[in-house]
């Protein structure tokens, strides 16, 4: 029952977001750079969908917080502002500051390792 009332929670959050194409990489993923984004990340997101097991779908930017010991996050727009997400695995793939991703993701109850982040389980992921 804490997962549903969790993932609601968010939901509300997320609401109200649109969608965003620009600058593209030559292998066809989207790159942003933090000078571009500031003031459109919430353009990004569509309305976010959640699936029948509480994951929740949306885009997002990857992130390499190395410096703040944190590794890769994934940077997504709630009610305007930006808010930073620590999946639990990231395949190399993703491993790119600035990539824009589609996601379904759950809030995971392990505690974070960093402290700017909410830890979440990717169930799916695909450069958009």
């Amino acid at each position: 029952m804490k997962n549903i009332g969790m993932a609601l929670m968010i939901l509300a959050l997320i609401a109200g977001c649109g969608s965003r194409k620009d600058a593209k990489s030559n292998d066809q993923s989207e790159i942003i750079s933090d000078g571009d984004v500031d003031g459109h990340l919430d353009d990004l997101n569509d309305a976010p969908l959640m699936d029948e097991n509480g994951g929740i779908s949306t885009t997002g930017i990857i992130r390499d917080k190395s410096a703040e010991n944190c590794g890769f996050l994934l940077e997504i727009s709630i009610e305007g502002e930006p808010k930073f997400f620590e999946p639990l695995t990231l395949d190399g793939v993703y491993q790119v500051d600035g990539m824009v991703v589609d996601i379904t993701y759950r809030v995971s109850r392990r505690p974070s390792t960093c402290i700017i982040a909410v830890p979440i389980v990717l169930d799916k992921i695909a450069a958009k």
